[in-house]
């Protein structure tokens, strides 16, 4: 169980780096200008704080960096590129078409992974709780329809590296609930490595408001 917790965080720690990429796209292609200093700063400081958060379970992760971890490698590559890619796609007048579309997509091309696995063979409806329902339904209302919309309404109007900082706030965000109501340990470690994610939003955020109001002047 050890390991396969150490597996997940490793995971998580990679997810972090969603920031980086994003900022190295958008600056590759043109969608924004070169980070500055205080931005670099915010990267390295936020994806500091992920690994000070997770660091204690990675030493359950046996072996080095396997197929699985390059997969989300691509994965938050993938998530990079897709995210700058759609400030300036062409989409439907309708925002929530474009949303639904892009939401249906993913769902099937996952429906499609999970069927070629086999998964759909292991699936017993019958041992599914109310509890893992509840979830379902949460996961559906809130990190899908509330979260993605909101994501893709804000790729559109903000920053695009200030948006990214969300990989970096969802870990904290999830220690301080598991501490709160699943009763899990918060120590000096988890407290460091979340005052540095917070430290590495605020200064981003601090860049990107200079910027416009540079521009705005």
């Amino acid at each position: 169980m050890g390991g396969t917790a150490g597996a997940f965080r490793y995971a998580a720690l990679i997810i972090a780096t969603v920031p980086l990429w994003m900022a190295l796209i958008a600056w590759a292609t043109g969608a924004r200008p070169r980070p500055q200093p205080l931005e670099w700063l915010g990267l390295i400081l936020g994806f500091t704080g992920i690994l000070w958060l997770i660091s204690p379970s990675l030493a359950s992760v046996s072996g080095a960096i396997n197929s699985y971890y390059l997969i989300v490698v691509l994965a938050a590559i993938s998530w990079a590129w897709g995210s700058i890619y759609s400030r300036k796609a062409n989409w439907p007048d309708s925002a929530w078409l474009a949303i639904g579309m892009q939401m249906l997509a993913g769902g099937l091309a996952c429906l499609g992974a999970s069927i070629l696995l086999g998964e759909a063979g292991r699936l017993d409806l019958n041992e599914v709780t109310m509890q893992s329902w509840l979830a379902f339904g949460y996961l559906v209302l809130f990190g899908s329809l509330v979260g993605y919309s909101a994501y893709i309404w804000l790729l559109k109007n903000a920053d695009p590296l200030w948006v990214s900082t969300y990989a970096y706030v969802n870990p904290v965000v999830a220690v301080l609930l598991g501490w709160f109501w699943a009763g899990e340990e918060l120590n000096s470690s988890k407290l460091t490595g979340a005052v540095l994610v917070l430290a590495a939003v605020v200064l981003i955020s601090i860049e990107g408001n200079r910027k416009k109001t540079v521009k705005s002047v």
